[in-house]
């Protein structure tokens, strides 16, 4: 009896293992059937591709992105962003004493573009952020919760260069602006395809990161963008910065700056610890005035480019260096020749003698078509013949580049966290443990601990995913949302910050049954939809429309609420299922003659009506002049009504229905200097523009509540604003978002009342509605002052500055100005305005430069005094 009660035990301990293992091992059977169908559909789309050029998502991805972002104009302004955070500055918080609650991914990294190691601390790292900001760990990236986010006090920004300070530590460098090609070499709409997020030029801090100043001021001109920042090893108060613009030197630790070459797109920089007057500049960005590798031996007052006779004699992409530290001589050159729209070569190159000769070692297709994107060449500290190549994969080689090999540890298991991400930015080196090395990619951040054979995650804590419109959230379960994330799949919310990767690719779209939260759908870029009928953890079935015509990188689909099997999808033509996936019929085709060029964007339906939908389309860029199209269906597609008209010419980025009567819709606009969202109470046959008081930014986002239809919640590159009037005024409601956050989409979790937030850039939030507390709905405190003063810009101004007024009633009204000891100096405006946003230009070319205030007086009442700095 004993011994059979020992087996028992052993039987009952080995069953439970296996169970435990087989649930939650991400190497069970479950994790298989996820990646099937994704790599069968691949594999056919790949075998189809063959003959054809191939162009990566991540191309695809920015040129879609930065489309939307700035037409009808060639690229964003120079000062958008400068007059849209002190118009952000100048408006008020919700007063409601709620503020936004992390939800997570706390498991996926987003796009990381640098990293810096504190060699006097080396546990504290820097990482930036491609689209989230900079971030920071004071425990080697490992741990759970191994990462806080460090606040700049701007909104909106790319961080893409940080470094420390070798002798001053609490002195750190920031550079901002993700940037892939000059904008006056890239002409024409394809220029788009070269910007990611904002950048205002170089941030310092010099007490840790606690506070930050500007250094390199680039505020009104945020098309520039800093690609690298080194410090002299002999002398650390010479800050050295490749830009979008050429090479810029600090000889008194950031408090100056002088142009030293103006080759556009300088994508690296050497400064040698033995030549401190020898400079070498990589030059490169879709094929920018006068790429190349150039070379100064007088510190960057003249210099010379190296004219290869073969290899990289021209390239489209870009150009990363390093040298040896034990053998400065010795210095490696990674050279991309693919656009992004081009195949080519990559060639690693290499100088023996500080780079006044150059030769090609190696032309290994590292980079392949991500050489305008993402490779790099790092060298051992302590070996000059040990290098490695980060490009797509990650490449070894012990022989100073002759031959290499990949390295990845972790392979061919894309669900593992411990698996090394492709598409390669940065590597970085322990500076005292030199196994200890650190690598920074499209998906975060990993970390080897033996030189570089195997690595883990360093991603738990670093929320900087970035999710696509599309995301999607349970109403009757509030811990259930999914949404997909750019270059790093779909992923499945389940109550913790921890999230499910789901099948692969670009995560795109998604949408669940609200009958049956059972019945899950996600995709991958282009349309390609899986479903699963188990919540999400097997995706088992072939949902894709066929046939659709042309579609977008991020394509919409939705379920109809009122009938759950009812569906839509689709690119330049509509497909509706009956099925909930199963099979496709196309419904008619739009009314418009180039339908072919102008796929749907965003979708939405009416909760009453499943025959009532609204589509936005945007044109492609081989379109022409092609303009964007909004169109009702009321019988499911049978017709369709073209609702543009009274609609700016700016791209549509998201179309919603108002819940409770689907006669109301609003649609978001991207774009700078217009209005970004607007309403129709009679189903698009007229528009009312609401974006009186937003700050002029690309509209990514809008929600209205469906609990008070006066509500309404709206995102843009900043965050989320609220509006407790129908869109007659609007508050700042960023409260819990640190320095703002990209708002991609916004969703409602009716179980809890709360609004669920997908970012781009910093994972998912949620925060409980303005509505769900209880009288809120008649507080007059949420009602916003019936006037507003912007802060004049530019500011400070040069001869000239603008400076607005926005009324909500008729009133009378006094704009002045005066000078710093309270003298008046000139009316701007006086008597009864109507309602409505007013501006004046005033002149200081016959004053003294200095600080200027201007007052305005509503009704008798002084009511806001700004003040502007006038620079002659």
């Amino acid at each position: 009896m004993k011994k059979q009660a020992i087996m028992v035990t052993i039987i009952a301990i080995f069953l439970s293992s296996a169970y435990f293992y087989f649930a939650f091992n991400e190497s069970s059977p479950n994790k298989d059937k996820k990646l099937s169908l994704y790599k069968e559909k691949k594999l056919e789309q790949e075998k189809n591709r063959k003959g054809r050029k191939k162009t990566p998502g991540s191309f695809h991805y920015l040129k879609l992105f930065n489309g939307m972002r700035s037409y009808p104009d060639q690229d964003i302004q120079k000062d958008a962003y400068a007059i849209a955070l002190e118009q952000n500055k100048s408006m008020k918080h919700t007063k409601n004493g709620e503020q936004w609650a992390s939800i997570g991914p706390k498991n996926i990294g987003g796009r990381t573009l640098d990293i810096a190691i504190d060699p006097t601390r080396p546990d504290t790292i820097f990482a930036a952020s491609a689209s989230g900001g900079l971030w920071k760990s004071i425990n080697g990236g490992m741990g759970e919760n191994a990462w806080n986010r460090i606040e700049l006090g701007y909104p909106g920004l790319a961080v893409s260069a940080v470094e420390i300070d070798p002798v001053c530590p609490d002195t750190i460098y920031v550079g901002t602006g993700e940037i892939y090609g000059y904008y006056e070499s890239y002409p024409g709409v394809a220029n788009r395809v070269t910007r990611g997020m904002y950048g205002i030029g170089i941030l310092r801090s010099v007490d840790g990161g606690d506070s930050w100043t500007k250094s390199l001021d680039w505020s009104y001109d945020s098309m520039r963008g800093i690609q690298r920042i080194k410090i002299d090893p002999s002398d650390h108060k010479a800050i050295w910065a490749a830009t979008s613009d050429g090479v810029y030197l600090s000889e008194d630790a950031g408090e100056n700056w002088t142009q030293m070459m103006d080759i556009p797109m300088v994508t690296d920089l050497i400064i040698y610890p033995d030549l401190p007057n020898v400079i070498i500049a990589g030059c490169g960005g879709m094929w920018s005035t006068g790429h190349g590798i150039y070379r100064s031996i007088d510190r960057g007052i003249t210099w010379n480019k190296f004219n290869f006779t073969s290899g990289p004699v021209t390239f489209g992409g870009k150009v990363r260096l390093d040298y040896s530290r034990s053998t400065p001589n010795i210095a490696y050159a990674s050279i991309g020749y693919s656009d992004g729209e081009n195949l080519g070569a990559t060639w690693l190159c290499k100088t023996i003698d500080y780079g006044l000769t150059w030769s090609v070692v190696n032309t290994i297709n590292f980079a392949d078509y991500q050489g305008w994107y993402s490779h790099y060449v790092a060298v051992h500290p302590d070996d000059p013949n040990q290098i490695f190549c980060g490009g797509i994969h990650l490449w070894r080689s012990i022989n100073g580049g002759t031959s290499m090999n990949v390295y990845e540890g972790t392979e061919a298991d894309e669900f593992d966290p411990d698996w090394l991400h492709l598409d390669h930015h940065d590597m970085e080196f322990h500076p005292y443990k030199r196994n200890i090395i650190y690598s920074a990619n499209d998906g975060g951040i990993h970390r080897s601990d033996d030189g570089g054979y195997s690595y883990i995650s360093c991603n738990w804590g670093y929320q900087t995913s970035q999710f696509y419109n599309g995301f999607t959230c349970s109403e009757t379960d509030s811990l259930f949302a999914i949404g997909g994330l750019q270059d790093n799949y779909s992923c499945i919310y389940r109550g913790n910050g921890y999230w499910d990767r789901v099948i692969g690719g670009d995560g795109s779209c998604s949408a669940m049954s609200q009958a049956n939260n059972n019945i899950v759908f996600a995709s991958w870029q282009y349309l390609n939809i899986l479903k699963s009928t188990d919540k999400g953890y097997n995706f088992s079935i072939n949902a894709t429309p066929v046939n659709v015509g042309t579609v977008n990188f991020i394509s919409p689909f939705i379920i109809c609420p009122s009938n759950p099997r009812v569906m839509y999808a689709g690119g330049s033509i509509i497909a509706r299922s009956r099925d909930q996936g199963l099979s496709w019929y196309n419904l008619s085709e739009f009314p418009v003659d180039a339908f072919t060029e102008c796929p749907a964007i965003s979708m939405d339906v009416s909760r009453q009506n499943e025959q009532k939908l609204y589509v936005a389309t945007i044109p492609i860029y081989s379109a022409g002049k092609v303009e964007k199209k909004i169109f009702r269906t009321d019988n499911g597609g049978t017709s369709w009504i073209d609702i543009t008209s009274g609609l700016p010419r700016n791209k549509p980025t998201d179309i919603v229905v108002d819940p409770n009567n689907d006669n109301i819709v609003y649609i978001t606009f991207g774009g700078f200097g217009s209005n970004h969202i607007f309403k129709s109470n009679d189903s698009g046959t007229t528009w009312i523009n609401i974006s009186e008081g937003l700050p002029i930014l690309p509209g990514w986002s809008v929600i209205p509540d469906p609990f008070n239809s006066e509500h309404i919640y709206f995102g843009n590159d900043f965050g989320v604003y609220f509006s407790p009037d129908g869109g007659s005024s609007w508050q700042l409601f960023t409260e819990g978002l640190g320095d703002g956050v990209f708002a991609m989409d916004m969703k409602i979790s009716y179980q809890d009342k709360k609004i669920k937030l997908a970012t781009h850039g910093n994972g998912a939030y949620e925060r409980k509605l303005v509505s769900s507390f209880s009288g809120i709905q008649d507080d007059q405190d949420l009602i916003a002052d019936s006037y507003k003063l912007y802060q004049n810009y530019p500011n400070p101004f040069n001869n000239e500055t603008n400076i607005q007024f926005r009324l909500d009633n008729l009133s009378e009204i006094d704009l002045s100005v005066f000078n710093s000891k309270g003298e008046f100096i000139l009316n701007l405006a006086s008597g009864k305005f109507n309602k409505g946003t007013h501006s004046f230009s005033f002149k200081a070319d016959k004053l003294n430069a200095g600080i200027y205030f201007y007052k305005l007086t509503v009704d008798g009442t002084v009511k806001d005094t700004k003040k502007m700095t006038y620079l002659k």
